[in-house]
């Protein structure tokens, strides 16, 4: 079996858009708690980590009934799949100001890149040992067959991602 990992890392798009109360809202909509240090806050950075998986399989019909899938090559496409930078438009561009909020938004920016990155290294080692031990499946079906290797694919790896 094969396993093709791709990690991409994009760098944010920086939204202008929004004032500094309309972060704050963003913040506290998004399911975080708007903490002291977060109820002043004039930029966020915003990153997701996303995983998408999807698979090649070899189906065999076996002679007594019931049909067999291996997994010939798995390709896992992980990175940051949603990731923004947001500033108050109340802070004019080229100021003082707000290079020292991209200064620090940036540092986030560099924080996320290189998590992302640490922890591709360890999914994709991860994916690979899990895969190395799986066995075909088995199915009455033919149908079912290719979409249960790939649930249990997912439910091997789950614990790592």
């Amino acid at each position: 079996m094969r396993v093709t990992f791709d990690a991409s890392f994009i760098n944010p798009p920086y939204n202008h858009a929004l004032s500094t109360k309309d972060l704050r809202q963003l913040y506290a909509t998004g399911g975080c708690r708007v903490s002291r240090s977060h109820s002043n806050a004039i930029g966020i950075t915003y990153a997701e980590i996303g995983l998408g998986l999807s698979k090649s399989t070899r189906t065999i019909q076996r002679e007594r009934r019931g049909y067999c899938a291996y997994l010939e090559e798995v390709q896992a496409d992980f990175g940051l799949d949603k990731f923004q930078v947001y500033i108050g438009r109340e802070h004019s561009k080229g100021t003082c100001e707000y290079r020292t909020i991209l200064d620090y938004e940036n540092e986030h920016v560099s924080i996320n890149n290189a998590i992302a990155k640490e922890y591709g290294a360890c999914l994709r080692q991860s994916i690979e040992q899990r895969l190395s031990f799986m066995p075909p499946l088995f199915e009455p079906t033919g149908d079912n067959v290719a979409r249960r290797a790939l649930q249990e694919l997912e439910q091997r790896i789950e614990p790592v991602v």
